[in-house]
């Protein structure tokens, strides 16, 4: 046997039986805690086994010429945990180690490996018996002061948030969904309870961080839909990484996302102060949208309406260049109306991005945008209309009666409105005469 120390022993060792393993820097980096894909425990060469009976056996009492062998034969009934001593080896040995130190090391540095359960219930089972073995020969050994230093040494490795932490997150496609590793790894890594409980330096806290925004940024490319807005939140201290996270959601907008999730986005954009950005998603969002005449209650109304109301804030070509997308989703007529009225009652980009109040008239409702707009209210009310007297029942005469009293209000902002809508009654009496009863509470209210 070659005259080595024991971590140099250990690391050539690791080499013969093909293990990733390289003794000497785990003081330093904590190696026990990188997640492999394929464990140490549980391996076919069984490694860890064999460099444990390994080195057990070369610190065993079994030969008699050794001093105090007779005593330790005596004492051989009452505890067997004295089979195992700390023997001199010091040609072969650092100051402060015996074999004995080095294989219960071997042992915890295997049981605290992070790793991946292997596919396959017989090999999960191998596993798992391979660890309980390891842990039955530990309490096998009675502990004293040294290994009990080791011990401490290997949990204070086990417990170290960032090493083991930053493992686990560079390993999260092999561990979690892209959901699972934004929504609860990177979250929890960047939280301030995170932070507290494993007393992180500043260095520390930005190596997290990185690697947590790495991650984000993953799970983001790999599923849009689900994880571009965690990613966009844990990247917001680092303008780079906000800038790619916003540029995946854009990439995604066309095809991998629905309007419900770039709406959310884009109102995030707005919290944090990016109005437009939070515009050029809420325009994207509108071309998966499409409302027809009856869903009045339609819960991405209010999301339409925000959307025009920040376009509306922004200035007249924002504005000029969402309503031809409201135009083409929006068929609701009410919906149609309100964003009318809304858009009447000050001028686009009244009030700034800084608060300040911009000069300027009323849009006129006879040009360009409104005047789109107006007419696809109209519209809209008309074959809402007709859609409605297909199958109407006595029951919703009066709804009825109010509904077209909202639509005279829309005729009206019209310039020849008047007209357009007392033709508009009079193509109605004339289509439905037979229902006779709903035309006489039509030429009640409106002539």
């Amino acid at each position: 046997m070659l005259l080595l120390s024991g971590k140099a022993f250990l690391a050539s060792t690791s080499l013969h039986l093909s293990i990733p393993f390289s003794y000497t820097e785990l003081p330093h980096k904590s190696i026990t805690s990188i997640t492999n894909l394929e464990g140490w425990v549980g391996h076919p060469l069984d490694p860890v086994g064999t460099l444990f009976s390994s080195l057990m056996e070369a610190c065993r009492i079994d030969d008699e010429s050794f001093p105090g062998f007779s005593d330790f034969t005596e004492n051989m009934g009452q505890c067997k945990s004295l089979e195992y001593q700390h023997l001199p080896a010091h040609k072969f040995l650092e100051e402060g180690e015996s074999y004995l130190t080095l294989a219960v090391e071997v042992a915890l540095i295997g049981l605290g490996q992070q790793r991946i359960m292997p596919d396959g219930l017989y090999t999960q089972e191998k596993v798992c018996r391979n660890e309980e073995q390891l842990i039955s020969k530990l309490q096998e050994i009675e502990l004293d002061d040294t290994l009990v230093k080791i011990f401490r040494k290997q949990a204070v490795f086990l417990l170290e948030g960032v090493y083991a932490l930053d493992s686990i997150m560079q390993s999260w496609f092999t561990l979690f969904t892209p959901t699972e590793a934004t929504s609860i790894v990177a979250t929890t890594v960047m939280s301030n309870s995170t932070i507290v409980r494993l007393h992180l330096d500043c260095h520390q806290q930005e190596k997290l961080a990185s690697s947590a925004r790495t991650l984000a940024l993953q799970c983001a490319m790999k599923d849009p839909q689900n994880c571009a807005l965690s990613a966009l939140t844990l990247c917001e201290k680092d303008h780079i990484a906000f800038e790619t996270a916003y540029q995946i959601v854009l990439d995604a907008a066309t095809t991998g996302m629905s309007y419900t999730q770039l709406f959310t986005i884009a109102r995030y954009m707005e919290h944090r102060g990016y109005p437009m950005r939070a515009y050029k998603l809420a325009t994207l969002a509108m071309t998966h949208l499409n409302l027809s005449y009856n869903q009045d209650t339609h819960p991405a109304i209010n999301d339409v309406l925000w959307a025009c109301a920040l376009s509306h804030s922004l200035g007249k070509n924002e504005l000029a260049a969402i309503i031809p997308l409201v135009v083409k989703s929006v068929k609701c007529a009410t919906v149609l109306s309100d964003i009318l009225r809304r858009c009447t009652l000050t001028t686009p980009g009244m009030v700034g991005l800084h608060g300040r109040r911009n000069s300027g008239k009323l849009m006129s409702l006879d040009k360009a945008p409104l005047r789109q707009l107006l007419d696809a209210t109209i519209g809209a009310y008309i074959n809402t209309t007709h859609s409605r007297l297909t199958h109407i029942s006595p029951r919703h005469y009066s709804e009825f009666i109010e509904f077209l009293s909202k639509a005279r209000e829309t005729f009206l902002m019209a310039h020849d409105g008047h007209i357009q809508f007392t033709q508009f009654i009079d193509n109605l009496k004339q289509i439905y005469k037979g229902k006779k009863k709903l035309m006489m509470l039509v030429r009640e209210r409106f002539g």
